[in-house]
């Protein structure tokens, strides 16, 4: 049975409801969607911004996961590549990762055959080998001296230790982003996770989300949240909506007029303005990057391309990552443009 929160009730969660209803403030969720445990950016009741932060606990023990540490065999050298290959696993199940020559140290220079402790960068996933890297601190890693010497007194490829859990640097990242990120209070319903975050969070406050009646992600609908950052199809309040479909080289963004019935310029370009703030906020929180087509609405009135370019690039302002929107094509297709910093979403979650 659901249960309806009541806004005005005096409970923790009301009040926060309510602040948030009534100020837009926004709010860093961290819980379990999908087997990952997930960091969702919500302000004014829209989610901004979602990123997997690594298998959900519970899921630690199956396979191999980003963070873990490997004493990896060097299996071959492609200079034309500028990459290593690495067996990693165990020898009876070897397994071969991808460990290029930027992720190496300049003191190392490995050879076929060579031992290499490496750390996992990337999971194999849509038939890309999984991505390592032998660039590591060690001080910041528990025992890690302890595990560095064993590892030198061994010649076989193994597992060196499990990743401590979730990768909490995009938290620390929003939080200390004053520009991008407007955070009220950060809430986890994990309560390892908010040991970590307590002790290394300050200025931010940091809570435990207790109630087992209604869990976080019901609360703020957050799996039908995630769920629709991931779709194809976006509808817009209007009617209209947006299809969203992927190639190697590029994404490409249609706009349909779907259940309007109205038509005339004006019509269109309050369609296609509103398209527009619907893909900037997509794109943010699909993190697209590379070469992104949208193909809105023909609009034959006179200056609507140079207009709806100019309000897209407006909007792209406020992006977390540098993205521009360069031209509208004689065909109607605006090409926008947007640094890389993390896979994208689908990529995240391996769609």
């Amino acid at each position: 049975m659901s249960r309806r929160i009541d806004v005005s009730a005096a409970s923790m969660e009301g009040k926060a409801l309510a602040r948030e209803a009534a100020s837009g403030a926004g709010k860093l969720l961290i819980t379990d969607f999908e087997k990952h445990t997930c960091m969702f950016y919500l302000k004014g009741g829209r989610l901004l911004e979602m990123v997997s932060l690594g298998a959900a606990e519970e899921e630690a023990g199956s396979g191999y996961h980003v963070g873990d540490l490997f004493l990896a065999r060097v299996s071959n050298i492609s200079k034309e590549l500028k990459a290593a290959f690495v067996l990693y696993g165990t020898e009876g199940e070897s397994l071969t990762g991808f460990l290029p020559f930027s992720q190496i140290s300049g003191d190392l220079n490995p050879k076929q055959g060579d031992l290499l402790c490496v750390r996992l960068k990337a999971e194999p996933q849509r038939g890309k080998r999984a991505s390592f890297s032998a660039k590591i601190d060690w001080s910041r890693i528990p025992d890690g001296e302890d595990i560095r010497n064993a590892a030198a007194h061994d010649n076989k490829i193994r597992r060196l230790s499990v990743s401590e859990g979730p990768d909490l640097k995009p938290v620390m990242k929003a939080v200390a982003d004053k520009v991008h990120y407007d955070i009220e209070e950060i809430v986890t319903d994990k309560e390892g996770l908010y040991e970590r975050l307590s002790a290394g969070i300050s200025g931010t406050p940091v809570r435990l989300y207790t109630d087992r009646q209604l869990s976080l992600s019901a609360l703020y609908s957050l799996h039908t949240k995630g769920s629709d950052a991931l779709a194809r199809k976006v509808w817009l309040p209007s009617g209209g909506y947006l299809i969203f479909d992927y190639t190697e080289a590029m994404t490409v963004i249609d706009v349909n007029s779907g259940k309007m019935e109205k038509s005339g310029a004006g019509f269109v370009s309050d369609l296609n303005r509103e398209a527009a703030r619907e893909v900037a906020l997509q794109i943010r929180l699909r993190n697209l990057s590379g070469m992104i087509l949208v193909d809105f609405v023909n609009n034959d009135a006179e200056n609507a391309s140079e207009s709806l370019l100019a309000y897209m690039q407006d909007l792209l302002k406020a992006d977390i990552c540098f993205a521009k929107a360069l031209d509208i094509t004689a065909l109607g297709i605006m090409e926008i443009t947007r640094k890389k910093t993390r896979k994208s979403l689908r990529e995240q979650f391996v769609f």
